[in-house]
């Protein structure tokens, strides 16, 4: 049996940093931008799915879980000793943050669906692919049961090919699988962002960030446009990371060199930040209960959040 039934995709203690009070116990607001709604919550009440990191091993179903748990506790310590000195740590010393980060990056439900789709797409292809060559297919088939009659090929191919015709057919791989996946890509992400330049960015004390189920993001940077076949990448020197590490503490890497390590956002730049969370939002976005600044549409600090669904961006995307 799970020792736990809520798994989060967004740690707890990170979420609590927007709660009043700051603890677990606390209060902080979710705005659901697909309808509109927002509510009051408790950091454990938020960005959890059922048995999300269990794995399919009988042995050790918690294996995944439990190293997570110790990740986000050394994330945990590097991330209050920052917001405590305000201050980013040395080159050495920055290493256990951007640990966390990738792993942030990469523990989401948007990257966890996204993986799972490859494997579907890339299945099924291979699959029709192989139908549509009675000889490939016969090849194929006897690779896996090499005993097998010319009658069973013809009856599993034809099967085969109904199932791929079939309406809403997809290949659904092991969560072990896209677990394995998810940690493999956080350690090579963790390597791309060691290569970059850090650069920490503090709010106003009145202004606070806000963060979201997808509280990563990458923007390329300016004169880039972005298309179908270019998006922002780790490892691409246009690109911009980012990640909110609480209320008034933002972490930015690029290439190049930024000017100063430490830098004072105004209120404006807090409320472009903020629009850009929104946006990179899969669904749901968390602050503090007293509210957050945005960007409106004619370019003024507008207070949040109803007023954001005015935004085009967030209203194309409501109807997803």
């Amino acid at each position: 049996m799970n020792r736990t039934a809520r798994q989060h995709f967004v740690p707890a203690f990170y979420l609590s940093q927007w709660a009043v009070p700051e603890e677990r116990t606390g209060k902080l607001k979710v705005f659901d931008r697909t309808n509109g709604k927002s509510w009051q919550t408790t950091p454990d009440g938020v960005a959890f799915v059922r048995d999300f990191y269990t794995l399919d091993i009988r042995e050790a179903p918690q294996a995944a879980e439990d190293a997570l748990a110790k990740l986000e506790s050394i994330g945990a310590d590097a991330i209050r000793d920052l917001v405590a000195n305000n201050l980013l740590p040395n080159d050495d010393s920055m290493r256990p943050l951007l640990a966390f980060v990738a792993i942030q990056a990469t523990r989401t439900l948007r990257v966890r669906e996204n993986i799972d789709r490859f494997y579907s797409d890339t299945h099924m292809l291979l699959l029709g692919t192989l139908v549509d060559e009675p000889t490939a297919f016969a090849a194929h088939a006897r690779t896996v049961e090499p005993g097998i009659s010319d009658e069973d090929i013809v009856k599993l191919r034809e099967q085969s090919r109904a199932l791929l015709e079939k309406p809403g057919t997809r290949v659904c791989m092991d969560q072990t699988t896209l677990i394995n996946d998810t940690l493999k890509m956080a350690a090579e992400i963790e390597d791309l962002l060691c290569l970059r330049q850090w650069q920490l960015c503090i709010s106003p004390i009145e202004t606070s960030f806000i963060t979201s189920d997808d509280p990563v993001a990458l923007d390329f940077e300016r004169g880039v446009e972005p298309s179908f076949l270019n998006s922002p990448g780790f490892g691409r020197k246009d690109t911009v990371v980012s990640f909110v590490l609480g209320p008034r503490h933002l972490i930015i890497g690029r290439a190049p060199v930024p000017a100063r390590r430490v830098r004072e956002f105004d209120t404006q730049e807090v409320a472009g930040y903020n629009t850009r969370a929104a946006w990179n939002a899969a669904r749901f976005f968390y602050f503090r209960t007293s509210g957050f600044e945005f960007t409106g549409p004619t370019g003024d600090v507008v207070a949040g959040p109803n007023e954001l669904l005015r935004l085009p961006e967030i209203a194309d995307h409501s109807d997803d």
